[in-house]
């Protein structure tokens, strides 16, 4: 946990120093004309874009209870920091498969592309998902916080709830890069690296030429 916390520190620092000559940020869209708008991914990347930490928050857990999602909350505090990780589950079976995407920001960044634009792909999926459950897999969608501090949310959820039964574990970050995509921190080869492989492929998708 202090080489996490001191990684964290230190990235804190040079992201600040490097946004300090940047104008102020644009105020976020109100947050009623999101819950009452387009339900695009690009729409609801906007219901935590330009929002601090603890507003970005409570916007998610707005947008679940306006949309009567079940969900959970797992509050933390520690020495390295404090916030609420929030899941949804969907579908029943014995294996669990966690599609995750953290909802906090760098202090003084938008936070679109890291990480609200992935939060809005979750969204999106979600929906699609309460109309059509998955069956023979539970399906987890995980919002987790502080991510920017070392992945403390997510230590912490692994830390309280552990990891058995999970299948596997996909983290969507930075998806609004265009047509790139990239899988990263996936070194070894896994039954589920094999299925999201697979996946990419029955798409024409090729590793080092199409992802």
């Amino acid at each position: 946990d202090a080489g996490f916390y001191l990684r964290a520190r230190l990235s804190a620092g040079l992201t600040r120093w490097g946004n300090r000559d940047r104008p102020a940020l644009a105020p976020p869209v109100p947050l009623d004309d999101v819950l009452g708008g387009a339900r695009t991914p690009l729409a609801l990347s906007r219901l935590l874009e330009g929002r601090s930490n603890a507003d970005r928050e409570a916007a998610l857990i707005a947008w679940l209870r306006a949309r009567n999602v079940v969900f959970a909350r797992h509050r933390f505090e520690t020495f390295e920091g404090r916030g609420e990780n929030l899941s949804v589950d969907l579908g029943d079976g014995d294996r669990v498969v966690v599609v995750a995407a953290h909802h906090d920001a760098v202090p003084g960044s938008p936070g679109a592309n890291d990480n609200a634009a992935s939060v809005a792909v979750l969204l999106t999926l979600l929906e699609r998902w309460m109309a059509h459950e998955p069956t023979g897999v539970r399906v987890r969608l995980l919002f987790p916080a502080c991510e920017e501090l070392g992945y403390l949310g997510a230590r912490v959820w692994v830390r309280d709830h552990g990891v058995g039964g999970i299948a596997g574990v996909l983290s969507l970050e930075l998806p609004g890069v265009g047509d790139s995509l990239a899988v990263w921190d996936a070194v070894a080869d896994t039954p589920f690296l094999g299925s999201v492989r697979r996946a990419f492929e029955g798409i024409d998708l090729r590793v080092d030429e199409g992802y």
